[in-house]
């Protein structure tokens, strides 16, 4: 046979094994990533679907006739071919348009998304500790600020209760509670947590808020939460109220004084009447002594 002729056989046939390949590829790709085409797209898929299938038959068909007539069965597929090719290019050429617009509006959306991302990823880098947990208070995610707070790395909390790395069981079990009073109300909570840091004594005090919310992706219920660290200004309050009362302490001790002076010159007024009582009396005494 002629290289001609080889040729051809091994173009048409390459050429077929990629027309039967193509959407083979791309309806494994839709399986494995679950995804969708909009409905209204779904003929025009349909259509570009079958024309390159029916090209690989006219090629596969092409490797058995180089040098013969065209058979029946490669004229019938001819003619589908065409008839098809040519009702996917009437439908495309209204619709082009619209999946141009599809096609804008998706990339737009993906950065978008990329966008709300980036700035969620900066807002949760705040000056705050934030994280979320399942239904049994396991934490499922913490941010940056939890990490540094507590020196843990970001693989080191998931999955864990409060309980398994707080260094005070009770003050656990007091925040895995409020964990359970979120999800039972359903409601945001606002409550003070005393939470102390691992090794280290001195207690430290957090201004949480936790909130219900579900995961729309697997149904389950989970618990947001945010808390801010308000420990100097619990220590201030607290200094405050300590100064309050000494103060209280002392007016109390200066009116008691104060009373002490008031009785003592209450005294010496009293001393000062008797006195003058005293002397009028003796001069009276006199008076009448000399009359006898």
């Amino acid at each position: 046979m002629e290289p001609i002729s080889w040729n051809c056989i091994i173009a048409h046939a390459i050429t077929a094994f990629s027309s039967f390949s193509i959407p083979i590829l791309i309806g494994v790709f839709f399986a494995k990533t679950k995804a969708t085409i909009p409905s209204k797209f779904w003929l025009a898929f349909l259509l570009s679907g079958a024309f390159v299938l029916f090209c690989g038959f006219h090629h596969f068909l092409a490797i058995f006739e180089p040098h013969m007539a065209v058979s029946l069965l490669h004229l019938g597929v001819l003619d589908l071919m065409a008839f098809i090719s040519l009702f996917a290019l009437l439908y495309l050429m209204p619709t082009a348009y619209q999946i141009l617009e599809a096609i804008a509006k998706s990339q737009e959306d993906t950065r978008e998304l990329q966008r709300g991302q980036q700035m969620q990823r900066l807002f949760l880098q705040g000056p705050f500790l934030a994280y979320i947990k399942d239904e049994q208070s396991r934490m499922l995610y913490y941010n940056q600020g939890i990490q540094s707070r507590f020196s843990v790395d970001s693989q080191q909390w998931l999955g864990k209760t409060d309980s398994e790395f707080l260094p005070n069981p009770e003050e656990a079990q007091r925040v895995m509670e409020n964990d359970q009073i979120v999800l039972k109300t359903l409601q945001t909570l606002k409550v003070i947590e005393e939470v102390k840091i691992p090794g280290n004594d001195q207690a430290c005090y957090w201004l949480s808020f936790k909130f219900p919310f579900t995961d729309y992706a697997t149904g389950d219920r989970r618990i947001g939460g945010i808390s801010i660290d308000i420990t100097e200004s619990i220590e201030a309050q607290r200094s405050l109220i300590d100064l309050n009362r000494q103060l209280e302490e002392k007016t109390l001790k200066l009116e008691a004084k104060k009373q002490e002076l008031i009785y003592l010159s209450d005294m010496a007024d009293i001393l000062y009447s008797c006195q003058h009582c005293y002397s009028g009396i003796s001069k009276a005494a006199v008076k009448i002594y000399s009359l006898f």
